[in-house]
């Protein structure tokens, strides 16, 4: 698991929230894309369209190599929403219940069960335009259950060959399109097995091998001369016809599945010590479905199921598996169904491309591209936030992802559709939890908004959306010199609670409304203000000189805020004397404005019905007279 640490940055633009493809009955996967082919159509109808499926990957492209009953299909994948048949080519049987695959370098081989059939080996060095047949012959193999390559070598499972069958026979690809066969083995080695070798598991020359009523037999083939028996698994929980196996990376759990009865369980054992087998754990989907090929990635087993489909287990505790995930590729399915039936569904899986995108086939339904699902979830959101601000969300992102995977918060109003925005990063760490975002509310409006995080990615789970309610902030204040450079004025702002005044950065004052702050010193100084709603805005910082004019115990000191401003003007006038006129006039020289005070401290006149412009303030005492710039915008 992996979750992202992302710093937000809400840059609002329209866009439509991306339509993902649902499963039918999934867990913590989706369907990101299908393919089916019409080159089914020979086939005798008995249901069984589709069959095995591989991977391969080239030059950070990823592919499906799918079986029909008809032949070989090479696809597409990268694009997981549109996967793309680039090549087929029909089976020398092109009516087959089975065929395999498995690479190498870069050729894919192909063996195909039930008789009439051959080795085919396919060079796909010019993918992504085409693929090229360049072996076909039935000198090697006319008919194989499966094929297993390991090191430069082929292991082919009942492989049928001049007319004679094999339990196993090995080929050397030191020549990849000149196959030779360098080892054979007849039936006697694997407890004289009734249907000879189903499945062959190979890693470093050890081979494990599913003989069908009789086990699973271990073996070493270093020398393909004189095969060592390492040992033998021959009784164990719900013993069947024993299918297929693979092994974890470190060799030391070993997944086991039985097809025939239905219903068998999955085993998983012990080969700490692959002298003394211990078998650790046996479960299944439900009594009624069958397993059909087991794959193990990490610490996750992915199984093909008849009827449930893919299925996902987490094996850190091999006594105590748990399932994680899974997606059905056979709705249709129901536990009542005929024993026929109960042989419908998923084939085969592959889980080990770059991506982590899942192909499976469906026997009926053909190529399934599946993605496991990313959580993302808002866990703590804030019921009410301030606009002109900040905001933390917090939420959380678990799943498996790539780096290059982007998250978006989505907001909307609440009648609308949600709209997209920007996020600044995306990377990320090897544990799950929870994130808090950042999130830039400077461009929101007041309102109330309905929001929701997802991804780039397309197969990310959306979370429910949330709702917040965006309140208004205060506008923003402007700083100012006072008359006489002596004060730091704050632009009129209405419907404020409180308001503090900064000098570097360090609160120096509380303020009653409309009193400027006189200063005496270099400093720089910004406010804060509030409305009701205890949301704020701030003032740009501003750096003032020392007052240039003395102030004398009888001098006149008088103010007027907001300048420029819309009309509504503060007069702030201290006098010893208790009278002044205030008038003001347009730049023609009449006067629009006159008026005699008789009180000291601030006064408040509404000048909002004139007209935009500058206007000329005059100021008279019995000591002196002062004119000042009036802008009304």
């Amino acid at each position: 698991m992996k979750v992202i640490k992302i710093l937000f940055a809400l840059i609002i633009s329209f866009g439509f929230a991306s339509t993902r493809l649902e499963a039918q009955d999934s867990l913590n996967f989706t369907k990101l894309g299908g393919w089916v082919t019409d080159s089914t159509n020979g086939c005798d109808g008995d249901g069984y369209a589709y069959n095995d499926i591989w991977g391969y990957e080239a030059d950070g492209r990823e592919y499906a190599i799918v079986g029909s009953c008809w032949g070989t299909h090479f696809i597409d994948v990268t694009d997981p929403l549109n996967p793309v048949e680039i090549d087929n080519f029909a089976g020398k049987n092109q009516n087959v219940v089975w065929r395999d695959f498995k690479t190498y370098q870069h050729y894919a081989y192909a063996v195909a069960d039930g008789g009439g059939n051959s080795l085919q080996i396919f060079d796909l060095q010019y993918l992504p335009d085409s693929v090229v047949k360049v072996y076909d012959t039935t000198d090697l193999s006319a008919s194989a259950h499966s094929i297993f390559i390991d090191g430069n070598r082929a292991y082919l499972s009942s492989n049928l060959r001049g007319g004679t069958s094999r339990a196993l026979e090995v080929l050397s690809l030191a020549d990849p399109i000149n196959p030779v066969l360098v080892g054979s083995y007849l039936k006697d080695k694997f407890g004289n097995c009734s249907l000879c070798l189903h499945d062959t598991y190979v890693r470093n020359d050890t081979a494990y091998c599913s003989a069908g009523n009789d086990g699973l037999f271990i073996y070493d083939f270093s020398d393909l001369n004189s095969p060592h028996l390492i040992n033998r698994i021959e009784y164990y929980t719900d013993q069947g016809y024993n299918h297929s196996s693979w092994l974890t990376e470190d060799g030391h759990v070993l997944v086991m599945a039985d097809e025939v009865p239905y219903g068998m369980k999955v085993k998983l054992f012990d080969l700490t010590d692959i002298l003394d087998i211990e078998e650790v754990a046996a479960f299944e989907s439900h009594e009624f479905a069958t397993v059909h090929n087991p794959f193990i990635r990490g610490n996750e087993v992915y199984l093909s199921y008849y009827l449930d489909g893919l299925q996902v287990y987490n094996i850190d505790d091999p006594a105590n598996p748990q399932r994680i995930s899974y997606y059905d590729t056979y709705p249709q399915n129901d536990s009542t169904q005929s024993s026929y039936s109960r042989y419908q569904g998923c084939w085969g899986v592959y889980p080990f491309l770059t991506s982590r995108n899942i192909i499976a086939t469906d026997i009926t339904h053909g190529l399934f591209v599946l993605g496991k699902l990313i959580d993302v979830n808002l866990t703590n959101v804030p019921m009410q936030v301030c606009q002109n601000s900040f905001f933390e969300v917090d939420y959380s992102v678990v799943g498996d992802y790539d780096t290059n995977n982007v998250f978006y918060l989505k907001i909307a109003e609440l009648d609308q559709n949600f709209i997209e925005a920007r996020i600044i990063g995306n990377t990320s760490s090897d544990s799950a939890g929870t994130i808090r975002g950042y999130i830039d509310g400077r461009n929101i409006p007041p309102g109330t908004y309905k929001i929701q995080v997802t991804s780039d990615a397309p197969r990310v789970s959306e979370g429910s959306f949330r709702t917040i309610e965006v309140l208004a902030a205060p506008k923003k204040p402007e700083l100012s010199l006072g008359l006489g450079d002596c004060y730091v004025v704050m632009d009129f702002v209405s419907d404020l609670e409180s308001i503090i005044w900064y000098r570097n950065n360090e609160p120096i004052d509380t303020n009653v409304f409309g009193v400027p702050l006189e200063y005496d010193s270099v400093a720089t100084y910004h406010v804060q203000v509030w409305n009701g709603d205890d949301c704020k805005s701030i003032s740009a910082s501003k750096v003032f000189d020392p007052c240039r004019i003395g102030i004398e115990e009888d001098a006149f000191r008088f103010m007027i805020y907001p300048n420029p401003g819309s009309g509504l003007v503060n007069i702030v006038a201290d006098d010893h004397n208790d009278s002044y006129t205030f008038s003001v006039s347009n730049q023609l020289g009449q006067m629009v404005f006159n008026d005699n005070f008789v009180h000291r401290g601030s006064t408040q006149l509404d000048l909002t019905s004139y007209q935009k412009g500058i206007y000329y303030c005059n100021i008279r005492t019995n000591q002196r007279t002062f004119t000042t710039k009036l802008v009304i915008e």
